[in-house]
C-alpha cells in the first residue's frame, strides 16, 4: 500500500487480474459449510486402493493359512491337523478359521467387495485431504480401521447364518464363532488396510498438495 500528500492511499494494492488458486488451496465453502480443495488424484487413489484392498486382503489371508501350517508341523508334524483340528473343535478356533478363509475367497467376489469397499473408502479416507489433513499416521491409521470393520464384518456375518441353526440351542458357542470370527477377520482387515493406505499416501501425496495451507489446525482431528 502506497500514500501521497497528507497520507492520502494512492494504491491500495489489490490487483485487478484474477488468481488462480494454487493446487490444494481453499476454492469454496462446501454444502456442509467444509472448505473444497483442488486435489489431484484423489479419485485415482480410492480406486486404486479399492482394487489393492481385495488383493491384499487374500494375501494376507494365505500368509494366515501359511503361518498356521508352519505351527501345525511344528506341533503336530502335520501342516493341515493343527488348522482342521481348530475348526472341529472349538467355536472360536471355527470363526477364526473361518475367516482365514473368506478372506482368501475374497478375490473371487471381487464384484461385490470392489464397488462396496470403494464407496467405504471414498468416504473415510477419501475425505481427509479435502479436510486439510496431511499427516501419513492418519491415512494408515484411517485405512486400516476401515479395512478391520470391513473384514470383520464380512467375516463374521456369513458365518452366524450359516452355523446359527447348528448352534441354536447352544448360545455360547454362537458368541465364540462371532467372537473367533470377527477378531481374526478385524485382524487381517487390519493389516491389509495399513498396507493399502500406504499404497494411498503414495497415489495421493497429500503433505505435497496441501503445503500451501496452514494445517495446525486441521491434523489435530
Amino acid at each position: 500500500m502506497e500514500f501521497g500528500e497528507n497520507g492520502r492511499v494512492i494504491n491500495n494494492g489489490i490487483s485487478s487480474v484474477p488468481v488462480e488458486p494454487p493446487m490444494g488451496s481453499l476454492l469454496a465453502p462446501g454444502l456442509s459449510g467444509r472448505p473444497i480443495r483442488k486435489l489431484r488424484r484423489n479419485k485415482l487413489a480410492c480406486l486404486l486402493s479399492a482394487l489393492l484392498s481385495v488383493l491384499f486382503v487374500s494375501l494376507t489371508g494365505l500368509f494366515f493359512m501359511w503361518l498356521f501350517s508352519i505351527v501345525s508341523i511344528i506341533v503336530t508334524g502335520d501342516a493341515d491337523n493343527l488348522f482342521t483340528q481348530q475348526m472341529e473343535d472349538s467355536s472360536l478356533g471355527m470363526g477364526a478359521a473361518f475367516a482365514v478363509m473368506a478372506s482368501i475367497g475374497n478375490f473371487f467376489l471381487i464384484w461385490i467387495v470392489f464397488p462396496v469397499t470403494l464407496i467405504v473408502i471414498s468416504q473415510t479416507v477419501g475425505r481427509l485431504a479435502h479436510r486439510g489433513i496431511s499427516s501419513k499416521t492418519a491415512y494408515v491409521r484411517t485405512m486400516s480401521l476401515t479395512g478391520a470393520a470391513l473384514v470383520g464384518l464380512t467375516c463374521t456375518l456369513p458365518a452366524i447364518l450359516f452355523m446359527r441353526e447348528e448352534f441354536s440351542n447352544q448360545p455360547a458357542k454362537l458368541f465364540g464363532l462371532f467372537i473367533g470370527g470377527g477378531s481374526m477377520g478385524a485382524l487381517i482387515g487390519a493389516i491389509a488396510g495399513a498396507f493399502v493406505g500406504m499404497m494411498f499416501l503414495l497415489i495421493l501425496r497429500p503433505a505435497a498438495q496441501l503445503q500451501t495451507q496452514d494445517l495446525t489446525k486441521a491434523d489435530v482431528f
